[in-house]
């Protein structure tokens, strides 16, 4: 497996149990893809030299060092993953049942492991809303489960909103449409349980927001234009804050799913705890004004920098 011990030691370093939450979310679904691949130990030496380099950075307090040596490990672990799936590929997909699959299983209980193993199922075949998965009765034969361990994890699936068991003969375990709204409100939900405060998510939220920036620039130069008209449109009447809509629209141009998924929770988080709504209800017209004209000065100037091309200015603009 790529991966070892090195991530989890500057999750714990930066003191900021939301990315320690964040990291672990990411770490078991890197471990997912990486426990049947086995790097040559030439591979792990190399990325083993780049870790050591980075810690070195950080001992010398060279944040800046550190970061693009860690942009660079990521970019390297990455190829290295995509040759060992290659020869992977090529060597011939090995023969696993689906009981064979759980047992290899040794996080959870049996009804999660099981959960995991449908969800796996899902995205190895690709299946798409409305195809079926399998029938109650072949799912129990080829998992090797009991009725109650199967159903406590369809449970968990409809949870989720990735499948539903349906009744009938056209029925069966049945892929449902995705709901990013849903999986939003789990992990806010979750967020509010652990009790992690706002200036953590802040962080984290920081880092998201800067990465899209970036990509925004790299990956949508066409559509860099709505962004001004975005801006333009901004208004103190509007419901939605002006902020919120922005970062919203740099999640959706920066081409990446997770990002923007990670973005509508961070925003959407801190509104649970802070009415933000109310309190611009409560204001008088004047203590809006103000603020919302700093914001939308704010804004044309990152809009600017991003639709210029210049990742450095609109980074730390955003920042500012």
């Amino acid at each position: 497996c790529i991966r070892d011990s090195f991530y989890p030691l500057l999750v714990d370093l930066s003191m900021n149990p939301a990315i320690r939450l964040l990291a672990r979310a990411l770490g078991r679904r890197a471990i997912e893809k990486d426990a049947a691949l086995d790097p040559p130990l030439a591979m792990l030496d190399t990325i083993h030299a780049r870790q050591m380099e980075i810690l070195q950075a950080i001992r010398d307090g060279d944040a800046k060092r550190a970061e693009w040596g860690m942009v660079e490990l990521s970019i390297e672990v990455d190829e290295a993953r995509k040759r060992l799936e290659v020869d992977a590929g090529q060597d011939g997909p090995g023969i696993e049942s689906p009981s064979e699959a759980i047992a290899r299983d040794t996080h959870g209980k049996l009804p999660s492991r099981v959960a995991r193993w449908i969800k796996r199922e899902i995205f190895r075949n690709r299946f798409q809303p409305g195809e079926v998965v399998g029938f109650e009765r072949d799912l129990l034969e080829s998992l090797g489960v009991s009725r109650s361990v199967f159903r406590e994890a369809v449970r968990v699936v409809e949870f989720y909103g990735l499948a539903e068991m349906r009744r009938g003969p056209k029925g069966g375990l049945t892929v449902c449409e995705p709901d990013p709204r849903q999986m939003e409100d789990a992990v806010i939900s979750y967020l509010e349980f652990t009790g992690i405060d706002l200036p953590h998510l802040f962080d984290v939220r920081i880092a998201v927001e800067l990465a899209n920036v970036r990509w925004t620039i790299e990956r949508s130069a066409p559509a860099l234009e709505s962004l001004g008209e975005l801006v333009e449109c901004e208004t103190v009447k509007d419901r939605r804050p002006p902020m919120e809509r922005l970062h919203g629209r740099l999640a959706e141009l920066s081409k990446n799913r997770a990002s923007g998924f990670l973005s509508n929770i961070l925003a959407r988080s801190p509104d649970r705890k802070i009415d933000v709504e109310r309190a611009l209800h409560a204001a008088s017209s004047a203590e809006v004004h103000g603020p919302a004209a700093r914001a939308h000065a704010e804004h044309a100037a990152i809009v600017e920098a991003i639709r210029s091309r210049d990742v450095a200015v609109a980074q730390d603009r955003m920042l500012s």
